[in-house]
């Protein structure tokens, strides 16, 4: 049994509800339960502190819109549109196919754009309502922008429109306007930039000797940075994480294409950082992801 939402396994609760073990949404009740009930412990976020989406959902549609109407009485509108707007994210991901870190910080960006235009709502937006799925998708695009995913708009917005929500190309340019005129984002320099950028910049510096592994330079450090979490990335320098993964990548490129790989300190030389800082870096990402 699915949920009705999320899509999410449906179990027996020990109350006799059948609840969703990935939202806590409620499907319904047994009748008269005894006390030999299944019972399983629900692992997986549940937003909100548990709080329900409403009463029992049925079949029935108009007791399913007194079901809806009791979710607006439990929870104010603008808490519960976030609600909604971030099960969307999670959705349209595992339809695209998109990894927990982009989600991750698709979720972080949509907070901050839904949080500061409703504070200025009045001088941003007029009497216009706030469209927080058009922002959702706004924030996916640019998460996958950042992690230097390539996250197509005709695909995010094709997967709205899947989801019956009214959402556009148009839409998503006209809310990245808002975004930016704002001031609310300015796109941070990428990891998979930065690494890319410092592969280029040795391969100049060393007199384009690494031209032939160049390709399969890039497309290495593009797995190595998808599987890397951004909690790691707190509290370190962003350029020698990228120098790190600019070297495994390089020098796995070069061994595959015949190539003398370079030295870690001339490596660190031409780039101008630690060679002892690089050398800890490498080691990281090397046991963590084994690479």
């Amino acid at each position: 049994m699915k949920c009705i939402e999320c899509g999410g396994d449906v179990v027996l609760a020990s109350d006799g509800t059948y609840v969703c073990t990935n939202c806590g949404l409620v499907q319904g009740y047994v009748q008269n339960p005894s006390c030999n009930v299944f019972e399983r412990k629900i692992s997986g976020p549940i937003y909100y502190d548990g709080l329900e989406y409403g009463s029992f959902i049925f079949k029935n549609s108009r007791l399913k819109k007194i079901a809806r109407r009791n979710i607006h009485v439990k929870m104010r509108n603008g808490l519960l549109m976030e609600m909604y707007a971030i099960n969307s994210i999670n959705i349209v991901c595992e339809k695209l196919g998109l990894s927990k870190t982009v989600k991750d910080r698709a979720i972080f960006l949509y907070r901050k754009f839904a949080k500061h235009l409703l504070k200025h709502k009045k001088n941003l937006l007029g009497r216009r309502r706030l469209n927080h799925y058009r922002l959702a998708a706004l924030a996916l695009i640019f998460a996958g922008e950042e992690l230097g995913i390539n996250v197509r708009t005709k695909d995010v917005v094709e997967a709205y429109k899947s989801l019956r929500h009214n959402v556009s190309v148009g839409n998503i340019i006209e809310a990245s306007w808002l975004i930016r005129h704002a001031g609310i984002y300015k796109r941070e320099i990428s990891l998979h930039t930065r690494t890319k950028n410092t592969i280029k910049i040795f391969n100049a510096k060393s007199g384009f000797k690494f031209n032939r592994a160049l390709n399969y330079a890039y497309l290495i450090a593009s797995n190595i940075i998808e599987k890397i979490d951004r909690l790691y990335m707190q509290g370190k320098k962003p350029r020698t994480i990228a120098a790190a993964v600019a070297f495994i990548s390089l020098e796995k490129a070069c061994r595959n294409a015949g190539i003398k790989p370079p030295s870690l300190s001339s490596f660190a030389k031409s780039l101008g950082c630690s060679s002892s800082a690089l050398r800890e870096r490498i080691n990281e990402i090397s046991l963590t992801l084994k690479v």
